[in-house]
């Protein structure tokens, strides 16, 4: 199996389509709040929104979008930023997930999938780790905060957030691994 992470200047519809739709149920579930897109209310609606905000992140100074591939199938499209005031962290905003050509998800543990963005997130975007924010006590909360292998990769921290529901997650690489 091999990872592939890479910058993407511009979405490709096909892969974006894949990823929501093998999402759509997790963020209806809570781990999306939509109302901070608009006032949506249909599938189609919510997929163009969230389309338009992955197109606006390509390509500009600070804003990323990165795109995981394993085996050639993408399993994983992220969109966010590094800020100006603290650009040691890339801050994701809003992420897909997909299976890979196995069906499965459990690449989101593998070893080699957690040491590549590392690598990646280190060597090509120079920062020291990331942060994300999610809805606490949600699906994605409890991945983030339990992820497998976390001492050998990062240390994790939560800040403290204005909005008590939601969580700022910090990751923050270790210099050497285990």
């Amino acid at each position: 199996m091999s990872y592939t992470i890479a910058e993407a200047l511009t979405i490709d519809a096909d892969a974006f389509e894949t990823l929501f739709n093998a999402s759509y149920e997790k963020m209806e579930q809570g781990t999306m709040p939509w109302g901070i897109l608009g006032n949506l209310t249909t599938l189609e609606e919510k997929k163009e929104a969230l389309l338009a905000v992955f197109s606006r992140s390509c390509g500009w100074a600070n804003s990323k979008v990165i795109v995981w591939h394993k085996d050639g199938v993408p399993i994983h499209m992220a969109a966010g930023s590094i800020p100006l005031k603290d650009s040691s962290y890339i801050e994701w905003t809003y992420a897909v997930y997909g299976p890979d050509a196995d069906n499965s998800k459990s690449w989101l543990y593998d070893a080699g999938y957690i040491a590549q963005t590392k690598e990646f997130l280190k060597e090509e975007l120079g920062v020291i780790g990331y942060k994300i924010a999610c809805v606490k006590d949600s699906t994605l909360y409890n991945y983030h905060v339990n992820k497998p292998s976390s001492s050998t990769y990062y240390d994790i921290s939560e800040e403290a957030s204005e909005n008590n529901s939601i969580a700022v997650i910090k990751f923050t690489y270790a210099e050497v691994e285990a």
